[in-house]
Protein backbone atom coordinates (compact mmCIF):
# COMPACT_ATOMS: atom_id res chain seq x y z
CA UNK A 1 0.00 0.00 0.00
CA UNK A 2 0.59 3.67 -0.73
CA UNK A 3 1.79 6.15 2.14
CA UNK A 4 -1.50 7.76 1.70
CA UNK A 5 -3.64 4.23 1.45
CA UNK A 6 -2.08 3.45 4.88
CA UNK A 7 -2.81 6.82 6.61
CA UNK A 8 -6.38 6.36 5.41
CA UNK A 9 -6.69 3.19 5.99
CA UNK A 10 -5.25 3.62 9.65
CA UNK A 11 -8.18 6.39 9.71
CA UNK A 12 -10.61 3.84 8.76
CA UNK A 13 -9.07 1.33 11.84
CA UNK A 14 -9.65 4.27 14.19
CA UNK A 15 -13.24 4.87 13.51
CA UNK A 16 -14.23 1.09 13.29
CA UNK A 17 -12.17 0.34 16.45
CA UNK A 18 -12.03 3.27 18.59
CA UNK A 19 -14.08 6.27 17.31
CA UNK A 20 -12.80 9.20 16.52
CA UNK A 21 -12.62 12.87 17.82
CA UNK A 22 -14.50 14.24 14.71
CA UNK A 23 -17.01 11.87 15.18
CA UNK A 24 -17.77 12.12 18.30
CA UNK A 25 -21.27 12.88 18.32
CA UNK A 26 -24.43 11.77 16.36
CA UNK A 27 -24.03 15.05 13.99
CA UNK A 28 -20.18 14.42 13.25
CA UNK A 29 -21.25 11.11 12.14
CA UNK A 30 -23.95 11.93 9.68
CA UNK A 31 -22.75 14.58 8.32
CA UNK A 32 -19.57 11.86 6.98
CA UNK A 33 -21.91 9.18 6.25
CA UNK A 34 -23.45 11.94 3.67
CA UNK A 35 -20.29 13.99 2.50
CA UNK A 36 -18.51 10.59 1.81
CA UNK A 37 -20.53 8.99 -0.80
CA UNK A 38 -20.72 12.06 -2.31
CA UNK A 39 -17.08 12.40 -2.44
CA UNK A 40 -16.64 8.74 -3.88
CA UNK A 41 -19.44 10.02 -6.91
CA UNK A 42 -16.86 13.05 -7.65
CA UNK A 43 -14.31 10.52 -7.83
CA UNK A 44 -15.90 8.21 -10.41
CA UNK A 45 -16.80 11.29 -12.36
CA UNK A 46 -13.21 12.16 -13.07
CA UNK A 47 -12.15 8.65 -13.03
CA UNK A 48 -9.86 9.01 -10.57
CA UNK A 49 -9.81 4.92 -9.37
CA UNK A 50 -7.06 5.15 -6.28
CA UNK A 51 -9.02 8.09 -4.98
CA UNK A 52 -12.52 5.83 -5.57
CA UNK A 53 -10.89 2.83 -3.62
CA UNK A 54 -9.69 4.69 -0.84
CA UNK A 55 -13.26 6.36 -0.44
CA UNK A 56 -14.75 3.25 -1.61
CA UNK A 57 -12.97 1.87 1.73
CA UNK A 58 -13.63 4.93 4.24
CA UNK A 59 -17.06 4.73 3.43
CA UNK A 60 -18.00 1.25 4.51
CA UNK A 61 -15.61 2.08 7.56
CA UNK A 62 -18.02 4.65 8.29
CA UNK A 63 -20.56 2.87 7.81
CA UNK A 64 -19.12 0.24 9.99
CA UNK A 65 -18.65 3.47 12.37
CA UNK A 66 -22.16 4.16 12.50
CA UNK A 67 -23.17 0.08 13.59
CA UNK A 68 -20.54 0.74 16.23
CA UNK A 69 -21.63 4.00 17.61
CA UNK A 70 -25.37 4.53 16.96
CA UNK A 71 -26.33 0.60 17.54
CA UNK A 72 -27.65 0.74 21.29
CA UNK A 73 -28.74 -2.82 22.16
CA UNK A 74 -26.74 -5.43 24.23
CA UNK A 75 -28.12 -8.14 21.67
CA UNK A 76 -25.58 -7.01 19.04
CA UNK A 77 -22.77 -7.29 21.94
CA UNK A 78 -23.17 -10.10 24.26
CA UNK A 79 -25.35 -12.39 21.36
CA UNK A 80 -23.35 -12.08 18.28
CA UNK A 81 -19.57 -12.07 19.59
CA UNK A 82 -18.78 -14.82 16.58
CA UNK A 83 -20.58 -12.71 13.94
CA UNK A 84 -19.15 -9.00 15.07
CA UNK A 85 -15.98 -10.55 15.25
CA UNK A 86 -16.06 -11.85 11.50
CA UNK A 87 -17.27 -8.69 10.18
CA UNK A 88 -14.02 -7.14 11.89
CA UNK A 89 -12.49 -10.03 10.06
CA UNK A 90 -13.56 -8.59 7.08
CA UNK A 91 -12.95 -5.79 7.14
CA UNK A 92 -9.13 -6.23 7.48
CA UNK A 93 -9.11 -8.02 4.26
CA UNK A 94 -9.85 -3.73 2.82
CA UNK A 95 -7.46 -2.74 5.30
CA UNK A 96 -4.68 -5.04 4.51
CA UNK A 97 -4.29 -5.10 8.16
CA UNK A 98 -4.50 -7.48 11.10
CA UNK A 99 -8.18 -7.70 12.75
CA UNK A 100 -8.78 -7.00 16.73
CA UNK A 101 -8.37 -10.23 18.49
CA UNK A 102 -9.17 -8.44 21.92
CA UNK A 103 -12.67 -7.09 23.35
CA UNK A 104 -11.53 -3.53 21.23
CA UNK A 105 -12.72 -4.35 17.86
CA UNK A 106 -16.68 -3.72 16.35
CA UNK A 107 -17.96 -6.98 18.54
CA UNK A 108 -17.86 -4.92 21.67
CA UNK A 109 -18.64 -1.38 20.59
CA UNK A 110 -21.62 -2.91 19.25
CA UNK A 111 -23.61 -1.95 22.39
CA UNK A 112 -22.91 1.13 23.05
CA UNK A 113 -23.89 4.49 22.28
CA UNK A 114 -26.60 6.67 21.02
CA UNK A 115 -29.60 4.92 18.53
CA UNK A 116 -29.34 6.98 15.01
CA UNK A 117 -32.55 9.31 14.01
CA UNK A 118 -34.91 8.79 12.28
CA UNK A 119 -33.28 7.51 8.72
CA UNK A 120 -30.24 6.87 10.34
CA UNK A 121 -29.86 3.53 9.59
CA UNK A 122 -30.85 4.00 6.18
CA UNK A 123 -27.91 6.45 5.68
CA UNK A 124 -25.59 3.76 7.28
CA UNK A 125 -26.29 1.40 4.85
CA UNK A 126 -25.92 4.18 2.06
CA UNK A 127 -22.63 3.83 3.15
CA UNK A 128 -21.70 0.68 3.63
CA UNK A 129 -23.20 -0.30 -0.19
CA UNK A 130 -22.06 2.75 -1.82
CA UNK A 131 -18.50 2.09 -0.14
CA UNK A 132 -18.91 -1.92 -1.87
CA UNK A 133 -19.72 -0.58 -5.36
CA UNK A 134 -16.80 1.56 -5.30
CA UNK A 135 -14.09 -0.57 -4.27
CA UNK A 136 -15.77 -2.97 -7.02
CA UNK A 137 -15.52 -0.83 -10.12
CA UNK A 138 -12.12 0.38 -8.85
CA UNK A 139 -10.97 -3.32 -8.81
CA UNK A 140 -12.29 -3.44 -11.99
CA UNK A 141 -11.22 -0.37 -13.76
CA UNK A 142 -7.32 -0.29 -12.27
CA UNK A 143 -6.99 -3.77 -12.66
CA UNK A 144 -8.17 -3.47 -16.54
CA UNK A 145 -5.54 -0.53 -17.05
CA UNK A 146 -2.95 -2.99 -15.92
CA UNK A 147 -4.11 -5.49 -18.48
CA UNK A 148 -1.61 -6.05 -21.67
CA UNK A 149 -3.85 -6.39 -24.93
CA UNK A 150 -0.87 -8.88 -26.03
CA UNK A 151 -1.52 -11.20 -23.37
CA UNK A 152 -5.51 -11.28 -23.69
CA UNK A 153 -5.55 -14.07 -26.46
CA UNK A 154 -4.25 -16.05 -23.90
CA UNK A 155 -6.58 -15.92 -21.48
CA UNK A 156 -9.48 -17.83 -23.04
CA UNK A 157 -7.45 -20.59 -23.62
CA UNK A 158 -5.70 -20.60 -20.23
CA UNK A 159 -7.53 -18.69 -17.62
CA UNK A 160 -10.97 -19.53 -18.59
CA UNK A 161 -11.84 -22.22 -16.46
CA UNK A 162 -9.90 -20.75 -13.65
CA UNK A 163 -12.23 -17.50 -13.95
CA UNK A 164 -15.50 -19.90 -13.92
CA UNK A 165 -14.52 -21.43 -10.76
CA UNK A 166 -14.04 -17.99 -9.01
CA UNK A 167 -17.60 -17.11 -10.83
CA UNK A 168 -18.85 -20.66 -9.33
CA UNK A 169 -17.88 -19.89 -5.97
CA UNK A 170 -19.15 -16.86 -5.70
CA UNK A 171 -22.46 -18.21 -6.58
CA UNK A 172 -22.39 -20.86 -4.24
CA UNK A 173 -21.33 -18.73 -1.30
CA UNK A 174 -23.83 -16.27 -2.11
CA UNK A 175 -26.70 -18.61 -2.51
CA UNK A 176 -25.86 -20.73 0.84
CA UNK A 177 -26.26 -17.04 2.78
CA UNK A 178 -29.39 -16.38 1.11
CA UNK A 179 -30.45 -20.14 1.52
CA UNK A 180 -29.31 -19.85 5.22
CA UNK A 181 -31.37 -16.78 5.84
CA UNK A 182 -34.25 -18.43 4.45
CA UNK A 183 -34.23 -21.19 6.66
CA UNK A 184 -34.17 -19.54 9.89
CA UNK A 185 -37.09 -17.41 9.14
CA UNK A 186 -38.96 -20.44 7.79
CA UNK A 187 -38.33 -22.90 10.56
CA UNK A 188 -39.07 -19.07 13.06
CA UNK A 189 -35.91 -19.15 14.39
CA UNK A 190 -34.98 -16.61 16.46
CA UNK A 191 -34.62 -13.59 15.17
CA UNK A 192 -31.13 -13.27 16.80
CA UNK A 193 -30.49 -16.25 14.56
CA UNK A 194 -31.34 -14.86 11.40
CA UNK A 195 -29.41 -11.37 12.27
CA UNK A 196 -26.73 -13.56 12.39
CA UNK A 197 -26.78 -15.37 9.38
CA UNK A 198 -27.48 -11.79 7.52
CA UNK A 199 -24.42 -10.38 8.48
CA UNK A 200 -22.51 -13.16 7.66
CA UNK A 201 -23.67 -12.84 4.46
CA UNK A 202 -22.47 -9.39 4.30
CA UNK A 203 -19.38 -10.43 4.83
CA UNK A 204 -18.75 -12.47 2.80
CA UNK A 205 -19.82 -10.57 0.00
CA UNK A 206 -17.61 -7.89 0.66
CA UNK A 207 -14.83 -10.07 1.01
CA UNK A 208 -15.82 -11.79 -2.37
CA UNK A 209 -16.99 -9.23 -4.82
CA UNK A 210 -14.23 -7.23 -5.25
CA UNK A 211 -11.96 -10.83 -5.94
CA UNK A 212 -14.78 -10.96 -8.44
CA UNK A 213 -14.41 -7.72 -10.21
CA UNK A 214 -10.34 -8.03 -11.30
CA UNK A 215 -10.90 -10.83 -13.57
CA UNK A 216 -13.99 -9.22 -15.25
CA UNK A 217 -11.68 -7.02 -16.47
CA UNK A 218 -9.57 -9.12 -18.04
CA UNK A 219 -12.60 -10.67 -19.61
CA UNK A 220 -13.00 -7.73 -21.34
CA UNK A 221 -10.29 -7.00 -22.73
CA UNK A 222 -9.98 -10.55 -24.15
CA UNK A 223 -13.58 -10.60 -25.75
CA UNK A 224 -12.23 -7.29 -27.55
CA UNK A 225 -9.27 -9.05 -28.60
CA UNK A 226 -10.77 -12.29 -29.35
CA UNK A 227 -13.66 -10.08 -31.37
CA UNK A 228 -10.56 -8.45 -33.27
CA UNK A 229 -9.16 -12.01 -34.50
CA UNK A 230 -12.38 -13.07 -35.56
CA UNK A 231 -12.86 -15.67 -33.26
CA UNK A 232 -16.81 -14.74 -32.86
CA UNK A 233 -17.89 -18.20 -30.91
CA UNK A 234 -15.01 -18.53 -28.81
CA UNK A 235 -15.35 -14.46 -27.91
CA UNK A 236 -19.70 -15.35 -27.34
CA UNK A 237 -18.81 -18.11 -25.13
CA UNK A 238 -16.17 -16.14 -22.51
CA UNK A 239 -18.80 -13.38 -23.19
CA UNK A 240 -22.15 -15.44 -21.71
CA UNK A 241 -19.25 -16.15 -18.71
CA UNK A 242 -18.57 -12.66 -18.35
CA UNK A 243 -22.72 -11.30 -18.26
CA UNK A 244 -22.86 -14.35 -15.42
CA UNK A 245 -20.71 -12.64 -13.43
CA UNK A 246 -22.00 -9.10 -13.76
CA UNK A 247 -25.22 -10.31 -13.25
CA UNK A 248 -23.72 -12.41 -9.83
CA UNK A 249 -22.16 -9.02 -8.98
CA UNK A 250 -25.57 -6.91 -9.20
CA UNK A 251 -27.12 -9.31 -7.37
CA UNK A 252 -24.70 -9.55 -4.49
CA UNK A 253 -24.71 -5.59 -4.70
CA UNK A 254 -28.34 -5.68 -3.55
CA UNK A 255 -28.31 -8.58 -1.39
CA UNK A 256 -25.18 -6.84 0.64
CA UNK A 257 -28.20 -4.21 1.49
CA UNK A 258 -30.99 -6.28 2.05
CA UNK A 259 -28.90 -8.33 4.29
CA UNK A 260 -27.76 -5.67 5.95
CA UNK A 261 -31.33 -3.83 5.94
CA UNK A 262 -32.97 -7.19 7.84
CA UNK A 263 -30.21 -7.20 10.43
CA UNK A 264 -30.81 -3.73 11.95
CA UNK A 265 -33.81 -4.11 11.64
CA UNK A 266 -34.60 -7.02 13.24
CA UNK A 267 -32.56 -5.61 16.74
CA UNK A 268 -34.97 -2.44 16.20
CA UNK A 269 -37.75 -2.33 18.50
CA UNK A 270 -39.95 -1.23 15.74
CA UNK A 271 -38.98 -3.11 12.94
CA UNK A 272 -39.90 -1.81 9.02
CA UNK A 273 -43.07 -3.59 8.22
CA UNK A 274 -41.92 -5.16 4.86
CA UNK A 275 -38.78 -6.89 6.66
CA UNK A 276 -41.61 -8.46 9.33
CA UNK A 277 -43.35 -9.16 6.42
CA UNK A 278 -40.50 -11.28 4.74
CA UNK A 279 -39.47 -12.90 7.82
CA UNK A 280 -43.67 -13.68 8.67
CA UNK A 281 -44.15 -15.22 4.58
CA UNK A 282 -40.82 -17.01 3.94
CA UNK A 283 -42.43 -20.27 5.43
CA UNK A 284 -45.36 -19.87 2.50
CA UNK A 285 -42.48 -19.26 0.18
CA UNK A 286 -40.59 -21.23 -2.43
CA UNK A 287 -36.97 -19.78 -2.23
CA UNK A 288 -36.62 -19.52 -5.85
CA UNK A 289 -38.58 -19.19 -8.82
CA UNK A 290 -37.58 -18.90 -12.33
CA UNK A 291 -37.53 -15.69 -14.45
CA UNK A 292 -40.14 -14.72 -17.45
CA UNK A 293 -37.79 -15.06 -20.34
CA UNK A 294 -38.53 -15.29 -24.00
CA UNK A 295 -38.39 -17.77 -26.31
CA UNK A 296 -34.12 -18.68 -27.36
CA UNK A 297 -33.30 -16.33 -30.50
CA UNK A 298 -30.57 -16.12 -32.49
CA UNK A 299 -30.57 -12.63 -34.03
CA UNK A 300 -30.18 -14.07 -38.00
CA UNK A 301 -33.11 -15.57 -37.08
CA UNK A 302 -35.18 -12.46 -36.04
CA UNK A 303 -36.08 -11.83 -39.40
CA UNK A 304 -38.09 -14.69 -40.31
CA UNK A 305 -40.79 -13.57 -37.04
CA UNK A 306 -43.93 -12.13 -37.55
CA UNK A 307 -43.90 -9.68 -34.92
CA UNK A 308 -45.06 -9.96 -31.43
CA UNK A 309 -43.46 -13.01 -30.20
CA UNK A 310 -42.09 -12.96 -27.15
CA UNK A 311 -37.98 -13.66 -27.87
CA UNK A 312 -34.22 -13.63 -25.55
CA UNK A 313 -31.78 -12.62 -27.93
CA UNK A 314 -27.73 -12.07 -26.96
CA UNK A 315 -24.87 -10.62 -28.63
CA UNK A 316 -22.52 -7.58 -28.09
CA UNK A 317 -23.36 -4.47 -27.40
CA UNK A 318 -22.01 -1.73 -30.09
CA UNK A 319 -24.26 1.63 -29.64
CA UNK A 320 -25.54 2.33 -26.79
CA UNK A 321 -27.55 5.34 -26.00
CA UNK A 322 -30.19 7.29 -24.07
CA UNK A 323 -32.65 9.93 -25.93
CA UNK A 324 -36.36 11.51 -25.58
CA UNK A 325 -37.50 11.48 -29.27
CA UNK A 326 -39.83 14.12 -30.09
CA UNK A 327 -38.97 15.25 -26.57
CA UNK A 328 -41.70 12.59 -25.19
CA UNK A 329 -40.53 9.75 -22.66
CA UNK A 330 -37.15 8.37 -22.24
CA UNK A 331 -36.12 5.86 -23.93
CA UNK A 332 -32.69 3.55 -24.26
CA UNK A 333 -31.68 1.86 -27.40
CA UNK A 334 -28.83 -0.72 -27.83
CA UNK A 335 -27.71 -2.36 -30.48
CA UNK A 336 -26.11 -6.25 -30.12
CA UNK A 337 -23.85 -8.04 -32.96
CA UNK A 338 -23.72 -11.45 -33.29
CA UNK A 339 -20.05 -11.84 -34.26
CA UNK A 340 -20.23 -14.78 -35.53
CA UNK A 341 -22.35 -13.75 -38.15
CA UNK A 342 -22.46 -10.33 -38.23
CA UNK A 343 -26.00 -9.89 -37.45
CA UNK A 344 -26.80 -6.92 -35.87
CA UNK A 345 -29.95 -6.20 -34.02
CA UNK A 346 -31.39 -3.13 -31.74
CA UNK A 347 -33.52 -3.35 -28.58
CA UNK A 348 -35.38 -0.54 -27.11
CA UNK A 349 -36.24 -0.04 -23.32
CA UNK A 350 -38.62 2.53 -22.23
CA UNK A 351 -38.11 4.78 -19.13
CA UNK A 352 -34.82 3.14 -18.61
CA UNK A 353 -31.21 5.09 -19.29
CA UNK A 354 -29.16 1.72 -19.96
CA UNK A 355 -25.77 4.14 -20.18
CA UNK A 356 -26.30 5.45 -16.36
CA UNK A 357 -26.97 2.28 -15.56
CA UNK A 358 -23.27 0.75 -17.07
CA UNK A 359 -24.06 -0.94 -19.85
CA UNK A 360 -20.88 0.00 -22.12
CA UNK A 361 -19.90 -0.95 -26.06
CA UNK A 362 -18.21 -4.32 -25.64
CA UNK A 363 -20.88 -5.64 -23.24
CA UNK A 364 -22.38 -8.98 -23.37
CA UNK A 365 -26.10 -8.53 -23.20
CA UNK A 366 -28.80 -10.57 -22.57
CA UNK A 367 -32.43 -9.38 -22.70
CA UNK A 368 -36.34 -10.36 -23.38
CA UNK A 369 -38.84 -8.76 -24.96
CA UNK A 370 -41.29 -8.54 -27.37
CA UNK A 371 -39.95 -8.19 -31.37
CA UNK A 372 -42.00 -5.55 -33.06
CA UNK A 373 -41.43 -5.58 -37.22
CA UNK A 374 -42.17 -1.71 -36.72
CA UNK A 375 -41.34 -0.65 -32.95
CA UNK A 376 -42.23 3.05 -32.16
CA UNK A 377 -38.88 3.27 -29.74
CA UNK A 378 -36.89 2.46 -32.84
CA UNK A 379 -38.71 4.93 -35.74
CA UNK A 380 -40.86 1.98 -36.72
CA UNK A 381 -38.00 0.08 -37.80
CA UNK A 382 -37.92 -3.33 -36.52
CA UNK A 383 -36.89 -4.47 -33.43
CA UNK A 384 -37.28 -5.92 -29.45
CA UNK A 385 -38.88 -3.76 -27.18
CA UNK A 386 -37.28 -5.04 -23.72
CA UNK A 387 -39.28 -6.80 -20.92
CA UNK A 388 -40.22 -4.91 -17.29
CA UNK A 389 -40.39 -7.86 -14.82
CA UNK A 390 -43.20 -7.66 -12.30
CA UNK A 391 -40.62 -7.99 -9.36
CA UNK A 392 -43.75 -7.41 -6.49
CA UNK A 393 -45.81 -10.15 -8.28
CA UNK A 394 -42.63 -12.34 -8.37
CA UNK A 395 -42.24 -11.44 -4.69
CA UNK A 396 -44.85 -13.20 -3.92
CA UNK A 397 -44.20 -16.58 -4.90
CA UNK A 398 -40.04 -15.96 -4.50
CA UNK A 399 -38.52 -15.59 -0.86
CA UNK A 400 -35.07 -14.64 -2.91
CA UNK A 401 -36.71 -11.93 -5.52
CA UNK A 402 -38.52 -10.43 -1.65
CA UNK A 403 -35.36 -10.69 -0.21
CA UNK A 404 -33.62 -8.44 -2.90
CA UNK A 405 -36.28 -6.83 -3.19
CA UNK A 406 -36.17 -4.84 -0.03
CA UNK A 407 -32.85 -3.70 -0.74
CA UNK A 408 -34.38 -1.74 -3.97
CA UNK A 409 -34.02 1.84 -1.98
CA UNK A 410 -30.30 1.29 -2.10
CA UNK A 411 -29.47 -1.05 -5.07
CA UNK A 412 -31.82 -2.78 -7.57
CA UNK A 413 -30.13 -5.68 -9.91
CA UNK A 414 -33.13 -5.16 -12.32
CA UNK A 415 -33.27 -1.52 -12.21
CA UNK A 416 -37.41 -0.67 -12.36
CA UNK A 417 -37.44 -4.52 -13.83
CA UNK A 418 -35.57 -4.30 -16.66
CA UNK A 419 -35.14 -7.97 -17.93
CA UNK A 420 -31.71 -7.80 -18.76
CA UNK A 421 -28.62 -8.97 -17.64
CA UNK A 422 -25.06 -7.56 -19.32
CA UNK A 423 -21.10 -7.99 -18.33
CA UNK A 424 -19.04 -4.90 -16.91
CA UNK A 425 -17.71 -2.73 -18.52
CA UNK A 426 -15.06 0.19 -18.03
CA UNK A 427 -15.58 3.67 -17.29
CA UNK A 428 -14.25 6.70 -18.58
CA UNK A 429 -15.82 10.22 -18.08
CA UNK A 430 -16.17 12.36 -21.34
CA UNK A 431 -12.79 14.65 -22.18
CA UNK A 432 -12.73 17.47 -24.51
CA UNK A 433 -11.51 15.53 -27.18
CA UNK A 434 -14.51 12.58 -27.11
CA UNK A 435 -17.94 14.04 -26.99
CA UNK A 436 -19.42 11.20 -25.05
CA UNK A 437 -18.23 9.10 -22.32
CA UNK A 438 -18.39 5.53 -21.34
CA UNK A 439 -20.00 4.99 -17.99
CA UNK A 440 -19.76 1.39 -16.84
CA UNK A 441 -19.62 2.92 -12.85
CA UNK A 442 -22.47 4.92 -14.22
CA UNK A 443 -24.58 4.41 -10.96
CA UNK A 444 -22.29 5.26 -8.53
CA UNK A 445 -22.92 9.01 -10.13
CA UNK A 446 -26.42 8.95 -11.35
CA UNK A 447 -28.29 7.57 -8.34
CA UNK A 448 -29.58 9.75 -5.91
CA UNK A 449 -28.25 7.88 -2.95
CA UNK A 450 -30.47 9.74 -0.38
CA UNK A 451 -33.80 10.59 -2.97
CA UNK A 452 -35.28 7.21 -2.06
CA UNK A 453 -34.62 7.54 1.81
CA UNK A 454 -36.92 10.17 1.75
CA UNK A 455 -39.51 8.74 -0.73
CA UNK A 456 -40.41 5.39 0.45
CA UNK A 457 -42.71 4.75 -2.11
CA UNK A 458 -41.64 3.01 -5.64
Amino acid sequence: MTQQQTAIATRIADLRLTGSPGLSCTASLLRELLDTPAALREAVNASDWPLTELLGIRSMGLGYAALRVFQGTERMATRRQRTAREIDDDLAVYLDQPARTDDHGLAAGLGRGDHLPPHGHDVAIVSLSRGLLGVVHAAFNLTLRSVQPESAAHFHTETTNAFQRIVEEVETLIRAGQLRIYHRMTSRAPTDDVVEEACALAGIIEQSLPRLARPQAKVFVAMQRLREEGKGGAAENLGRLAMRAGALTREATAAHAASYRIALNLLRDEPDADVLELYDKAAGLAFDTKLPNGKDTQLPHLGRLEGGEFVEVEGFATRVEAIRPGGSGLVSRIELLDPSSQTRASAAALFMHLPHLGVTDGAFCRLSGIFRKNSALLDDSPGIEVDRLSLADLSDRSWRIAFLRSARRWYQPWRNGLNMHWSLGPHQSAEPSRQTSVEGAGELIYLDFMKDLIDRGE
